[in-house]
């Protein structure tokens, strides 16, 4: 983010918090006016309700899973 790279990977970067905590670091990536890709890389599927897309990879097969809400 500060070095304005095109993309920003976090690949389990929450896996270490608990849900209060994420839940406020994902708000804030969201809210910091990030106007590049953001990859976020979790086993917890309710961290992907702040993503505008989420994929779910699954015996080698990708799919888009639906997003109900972004918040």
């Amino acid at each position: 983010m500060l070095s304005e790279a095109p993309i920003l990977i976090l690949d389990e970067a929450t896996s270490g918090l608990d849900i209060a905590t994420e839940r406020q670091l994902l708000k804030n990536l969201r809210g910091c006016g990030l106007l590049h890709t953001c990859i976020l890389v979790t086993h917890r599927p309710e961290s992907t309700r702040f993503c505008s897309r989420s994929y779910e990879i699954h015996h080698r097969q990708v799919t888009e899973v639906t997003q109900w809400s972004v918040t």
